[in-house]
């Protein structure tokens, strides 16, 4: 084959050619030839594409059930057997595919401007990112009838007559999808450590966020960690480790600011600033202001009257 010949377009529409081809909408194709007892049906339709070098206007996934393929994809050669993944972006340019015998496998393709295509889920964007190559995953026994099963069920969805939300159904299913395969290829490329560091990261992140939004009416640790959808002792573990500090003292530092500056005012009595903060009552307040202060609210409001500021601050700030 000539190096130098310009490469064609194979834009996604010319899947509708295939037998099986299923649709949601022109957002995502399903085709697969797992029931196909013609084994030319398949090799029909590779051979009706337009002439090779051609370049995907489409993302591909590709899960093979049996038998085995070659491909050459940009500059990489693969050999595809049974229970191998290949994944391939837009923007890829395929330059031959030869088929084996018996050659099965189900293909998920999505056009580059699918909303599919999209998503700010760690596991997604890390996905997208380890797709600007091609990538050949191969996976046990039972991994791989994990991936079946879900590409099937997106089968099985795009064919339901009765699920008014397909598009819902089908997003929470490429989700599952992409996190399994994103999490393989990060174990394949030694990434779990980076991976691990950035997920903790954000979930500092949003725990400051819920704090600054809830602190006035939740200092429970176990609120916060069912919030973010982690375990209470993961969640404290995490939050320690990012910042230093224990997530009870963030919540603490954020109820005491927000305490000083209703105290400082002079517009609001103690038991007023209690009432605001969501205390059991003003006594309880009372503890635990003096605990984190050093001084009772009275005693605060006296102190910061009198021009006598050297009473501890402490107030909370972000990391970095």
């Amino acid at each position: 084959m000539d190096e130098r010949k310009p490469a064609g377009v194979l834009d996604i529409s010319l899947l509708d050619r295939f037998p099986a081809t299923m649709k949601l909408g022109d957002s995502l194709y399903l085709n697969e030839n797992l029931d196909e007892k013609d084994p030319e049906t398949l090799r029909s339709f590779i051979a009706s594409l337009p002439s090779l070098p051609a370049k995907l206007r489409f993302s591909c996934t590709i899960l093979c059930t049996g038998g085995s393929a070659k491909l050459r994809v940009s500059k990489h050669k693969f050999i595809v057997r049974k229970n191998d993944v290949l994944l391939v972006s837009g923007g890829a340019i395929l330059h031959n595919i030869t088929l084996g015998e018996d050659f099965k496998a189900i293909a998920l393709s999505i056009p580059s401007d699918s909303s599919f295509a999209t998503g700010n889920h760690i596991s997604t964007k890390l996905l997208r990112g380890y797709m600007a190559n091609p990538q050949l995953l191969s996976f046990e026994e039972d991994e791989a009838e994990v991936l079946q099963k879900l590409l099937l069920f997106i089968r099985h969805t795009i064919l339901s007559p009765k699920n008014t939300f397909k598009e819902d159904a089908v997003e929470g299913i490429l989700l599952t999808m992409g996190s399994i395969l994103s999490s393989k290829l990060a174990k394949d490329k030694g990434d779990m450590e980076e991976i691990e560091a950035r997920k903790t990261n954000i979930l500092m992140r949003r725990f400051l966020n819920e704090v600054s939004l809830h602190y006035m009416d939740e200092r429970r640790i176990g609120w916060y960690a069912d919030r973010l959808c982690v375990s209470p002792k993961y969640f404290a573990q995490v939050i320690y480790k990012e910042s230093g500090k224990y997530a009870k003292d963030w919540i603490r530092d954020y109820v005491i600011r927000a305490a000083k500056k209703m105290l400082k005012s002079g517009n609001y009595t103690v038991q007023e600033v209690s009432d605001a903060l969501h205390f059991a009552n003003q006594s309880f307040f009372g503890t635990y202001f003096k605990k984190a202060v050093g001084l009772s609210p009275k005693d605060f409001i006296r102190t910061y009257s009198s021009g006598d500021h050297g009473f501890p601050q402490g107030e909370p700030h972000h990391p970095a």
